[in-house]
């Protein structure tokens, strides 16, 4: 029994509730069965329940006051957290998503539906090759492998479910493969179908067309099956990129946006995602251009790093020649050597040939080196290339960039090498633009990096060697060039990175950390005895810091 002062607590509650929600709230509902009690937030108030049942409109709520149940209560989802609504919800969709898996296509499997003691479903492939006596170990969705001991499991339910809820369509087909052996036409269709049911549709129109190809009379009845692959291979494509474009669009990522759309092009004009992104486009476009300057300045720190890895990794030519790439509007590309471009033809003369290309053809002419790249480059040429602040890569890093954001380029908003060399330099510092429209302030848009030189510190402009030690004693290498050519692709990029960093950055701060062979002397000492039986000592450079004393990192904005 309630005492005076909790009858009046819960009447209170109980009206609060009722009002919060509306004249309708209170419906009485007999329970179908009730839930365990759990705290709702509802309208910002937290009340003790049992759910009863819900549809797409309502949910049915019996409040709990002490050891008494109030009569069923109707609210509107709107009425609760958001979170929560997509908790309880989400087990609606967990088990409607079961029903629409016994609806697909493709073989099915015992699956087994598995119930733990702590409450937590589950649902997985046995693995009974696998399992033991005091463990069973399944195949889940996206999990190759996960193991339950069998005492925290409560109860376990044999269901059947298509094989794609455990395994990838290319899984499946590699499975399929080896079951089927496919040799004569016939089998390639059947397999076809296999990869037709699971939703493989590039596998599917492979093995339909190597069927046409062993026998001519599988050409006239699989015509309309690769159709109809293909169609919803189409699909299939279009929702992957669809997803793509609306995680780059929660995310912001306004460029990477615009290029998923632009590859839906290639896709049916009257696709109803097509025409959803092609209608957003100018607005994507707006916010690239409100962002443009972040985006430029981190492209910035990426293409510098990529073009540091090509100097490093890349083979390079001893000279230049001169030639261009001509790009046509069909998507054609031809290289050589350009002879002369007027009004009518853009002519080019290309392994002993001359091309005339009508002008209306053609949609790019860009300038290459034709020159045959044999060798890699020498330290003292890459280093010149990575620290050059003019030429070099700060004009790739330019050209670069004046490339893939031209395009995106307004009257208000030019994108030229020189504004993208500005919002370099201004990277550290608020803009402020005055014109006639109005004021403008644009934050700092740097971002933290760091880089290495690892054992090739010695390199470091201005390093200064330990002294006390013998070079010739300890067979170190004093060439640059020499010690170069011996040193991993990795290595010499991650070196090249740090000299770039020192070149075009702002250097914030430079960490030593000293050698882990020498202790941070520099030198390494031996004990050795004389043919007296004397004992003596000797020292020699460092073989790892190479009298270095300490490894260099770089951390760069």
């Amino acid at each position: 029994m309630l005492d005076i002062g909790s009858r009046a607590r819960l009447v209170a509650a109980v009206l609060a509730l009722a009002l919060a929600v509306g004249d309708s709230a209170l419906s009485a509902q007999k329970p179908d069965e009730k839930g365990k009690i759990q705290t709702l937030i509802i309208n910002n108030d937290h009340v003790l329940c049992r759910i009863q049942s819900y549809n797409d409109d309502y949910i049915w709520i019996i409040p709990v006051f002490g050891d008494v149940e109030l009569e069923p209560m109707r609210l509107d989802w709107s009425a609760l957290d958001p979170r929560q609504v997509r908790d309880i919800r989400g087990e609606e969709r967990r088990k409607s998503a079961i029903d629409e898996l016994m609806k697909q296509g493709g073989d099915m499997v015992e699956a087994l539906r598995i119930k733990l003691k702590n409450g937590k479903t589950f649902i997985g492939l046995e693995l009974k090759e696998r399992s033991t006596d005091e463990e069973l170990v399944v195949r889940r969705k996206n999990i190759p492998e996960a193991r339950y001991p069998r005492e925290d499991i409560a109860s376990t339910e044999v269901i059947m479910l298509p094989m794609t809820e455990f395994y990838s369509t290319d899984e499946i087909y590699i499975m399929k493969m080896a079951e089927m052996n496919p040799a004569t036409a016939r089998d390639h269709v059947a397999l076809a179908e296999e990869m037709m049911k699971v939703g493989n549709w590039a596998k599917a129109i492979e093995h339909f067309e190597r069927a046409r190809i062993l026998d001519e009379d599988f050409i006239e009845p699989t015509e309309e099956r690769i159709a109809e692959a293909k169609a919803e291979k189409v699909n299939a494509d279009v929702e992957a990129i669809d997803q793509k474009i609306r995680s780059d669009y929660r995310a912001r990522r306004w460029r990477s946006c615009l290029e998923r759309i632009d590859r839906l092009s290639s896709f049916d004009p009257d696709n109803p995602k097509r025409t959803y992104w092609d209608a957003k486009r100018s607005e994507i476009i707006a916010n690239l251009q409100k962002d443009l300057r972040r985006q430029i300045v981190s492209s910035y720190y990426r293409t510098m790093t990529d073009l540091v890895h090509k100097r490093a990794t890349g083979l390079v030519s001893d000279g230049e020649i001169p030639g261009v790439v001509v790009t046509t509007t069909r998507g054609e590309a031809v290289t050589g050597t350009l002879v002369s471009d007027d009004d009518e033809f853009v002519v080019v003369e290309s392994d002993g040939k001359t091309l005339r290309i009508a002008k209306g053809l053609v949609s790019e002419v860009r300038s290459v080196d034709r020159a045959r790249k044999t060798r890699y480059a020498t330290f003292a040429e890459a280093k010149d290339y990575v620290s050059d602040t003019s030429g070099g890569i700060t004009a790739d890093i330019l050209k670069a960039l004046e490339k893939e954001y031209g395009k995106y380029a307004t009257p208000d908003n030019p994108v030229t090498q020189q504004t993208i060399k500005e919002m370099w330099d201004n990277r550290l510092t608020w803009v402020i633009t005055y014109t006639e429209k109005g004021i403008t302030k644009t934050g700092r848009v740097y971002s933290f990096r760091e880089a290495e030189y690892k054992t090739g510190t010695w390199l470091r402009e201005g390093a200064a060697v330990a002294a006390g030690g013998d070079d010739s004693e300890a067979g170190v290498e004093t060439d640059p060039e020499e010690w170069w050519k011996a040193q991993p692709f990795d290595l010499r990029a991650e070196i090249l990175r740090a000299i770039a960093a020192e070149a075009l950055c702002d250097v914030v701060k430079v960490i030593h950390k000293r050698c882990p062979a020498c202790g941070g002397t520099g030198v390494m000492k031996r004990v050795s005895s004389s043919s007296a039986g004397r004992l003596g000592t000797s020292a020699s450079v460092c073989r790892v810091c190479r009298g270095m004393r300490s490894f260099v990192k770089i951390r760069y904005r």
